[in-house]
């Protein structure tokens, strides 16, 4: 990951290296030997379109590789609960809200059955019924943060956290289906979480919270959260497909999306979403990890046609360790924000303790370790930054410059028949990096291997013919061997 500005830190290893090296190994090896194993659990589900029932033309593709997946059709049931969130509304909103929710009743007629939810003051409140029938009491629930004129919600939105409140109450409190997939009606203006490694988590977090339950998620937009959609770009169109890329779509979006839901704004939109008889359901494959968790996109790929149907958030976490929550994972990138500002200020020891806690909370955060490998290689301590390199070719392993970086480190380790295999595993991904065969060359000749480096220049000029500095190396060479005619 790149940054706007130059890392100037003096030495590092007196006060960084025996503390944060026994963090680092520990880690890393815990996870290689954990990532090195195939698992036979299944880390959830999700729910998308429906899909063709033929064996073997589908499959998910996730961080640790490609698994055929056969879906499964799904009858969607026709139960709905309603999730309502006073806490996090305003006076103004939850009148709104309130209106909303008394058009329900129109629904009476195609559902077998409709339960309300409120979580309120940390505590879910459930009603089984028709909520004009309890209208009354629901407008009793009066927002904690209505009151002052708005100035306690105001309070509310600057502490620490509060972005991504509402997530982890959701995480936490979610009512339980009475029959898997059943419809998840939630009434909420979508926050702005301006962060888009914070956002993607958020969605990753919360869908794998609803796919667990085995909810399918309705949002209703309030009119709050039309603007503030607007903003960051997400536009999943009204009762929108549910298999379109996201982009940059809200978190409530993407995780609708990844439950065969969707996002609506009327009645006649929730109709036409809830006249859905079917989806098709897909088993994600689980890989444990001994600690923290890691947020990536799973994409569902048609084999046969060789397009991608959609994307979804999703994580992998610790099987056994406690789930990481959205406030965690806040933390953590805080934490990350002032280990960078700490060395920009070459503040030695606050680099130390905050790149050691931001790899104690989570040393699979590629964001961390990219940082912390950085901070190394500027000290040439190459193999510690391959310690904390090589968990990346694994966690994002179709980024080339991983690769190239950890060839680097390999070749100044002098270990050259690692640094070859990442080299060439750079070409496998982008087959126009000449500039890695060109490190294939100077492997060739730091080991006086002359006449094998002639070799790598003629297949690197077969490849990039009109690479100036090829034909230079391939010169130099020739005239290291005698052959001076040739060389001109």
């Amino acid at each position: 990951m790149k940054h706007s500005y130059t890392l100037e830190v003096g030495p590092l290893r007196s006060c960084l290296a025996p503390r944060l090296r026994a963090i680092i190994t520990g880690s890393v090896m815990a996870m290689m030997l954990a990532l090195g194993t195939a698992s036979p659990h299944l880390a959830g589900t999700l729910l998308t379109s429906k899909l063709l029932n033929r064996e073997n033309r589908y499959s998910l593709q996730t961080f640790a590789g490609s698994h055929t997946v056969n879906p499964a059709t799904i009858k969607l049931p026709a139960q709905i609960s309603v999730l309502l969130l006073p806490d996090h509304c305003s006076e103004h909103e939850w009148k709104e809200v309130m209106f909303q929710v008394g058009q329900l009743a129109s629904l009476k007629d195609r559902v077998t059955s409709f339960r309300v939810h409120a979580l309120l003051d940390g505590t879910l409140r459930s009603w089984e019924t028709f909520p004009k029938q309890i209208l009354d009491e629901l407008v009793k629930l009066k927002p904690l943060n209505s009151s002052n004129k708005g100035s306690n919600r105001r309070n509310q939105e600057s502490k620490p956290g509060s972005e991504v409140q509402v997530y982890q109450d959701l995480g936490i409190h979610l009512p339980k289906p009475k029959v898997a997939w059943e419809t998840l009606l939630l009434f909420f203006p979508e926050n702005d979480v301006k962060n888009a490694d914070l956002k993607s988590f958020c969605s990753a977090y919360l869908a794998d919270k609803l796919s667990q339950e085995k909810f399918r998620l309705v949002h209703w937009r309030t009119s709050a959260g039309v603007t503030s959609l607007g903003s960051v770009g997400g536009d999943l169109a009204k009762g929108s497909p549910v298999g379109q890329n996201s982009g940059t779509a809200s978190v409530f979006a993407s995780v609708a999306k990844a439950t065969c839901g969707a996002e609506v704004t009327t009645m006649e939109e929730l109709n036409e979403v809830l006249s859905l008889f079917s989806c098709s359901e897909v088993a994600i494959p689980e890989v444990v990890l001994p600690k923290g968790s890691f947020q990536y996109t799973a994409r569902l790929i048609d084999s046969v046609e060789g397009k991608t149907i959609s994307e979804f958030p999703a994580v992998a976490q610790a099987r056994n360790g406690p789930s990481v929550s959205p406030k965690d994972y806040l933390r953590l990138l805080q934490t990350l924000k002032r280990a960078r500002h700490a060395a920009a200020q070459r503040d030695m020891e606050a680099l130390r303790s905050s790149i050691g806690e931001a790899l104690h909370l989570n040393p699979l955060h590629p964001p961390t370790l990219r940082f912390a490998a950085r901070i190394y290689r500027q000290q040439e301590d190459w193999k510690t930054a391959l310690q904390l390199t090589i968990p990346l070719a694994t966690l994002v392993p179709r980024d080339a410059s991983i690769f190239s970086d950890i060839g680097d480190l390999y070749f100044n380790l002098r270990e050259w028949e690692k640094s070859a295999k990442a080299y060439r595993s750079v070409l496998e991904i982008n087959p126009s990096h000449s500039r890695v065969m060109a490190k294939l060359i100077g492997i060739q000749e730091q080991q006086g291997n002359i006449s094998q480096a002639l070799r790598e220049v003629q297949s690197a000029l077969s490849r990039y013919p009109s690479e100036a500095r090829l034909y230079f190396r391939q010169g130099s060479l020739l005239e290291k061997i005698g052959r001076l005619t040739e060389s001109l």
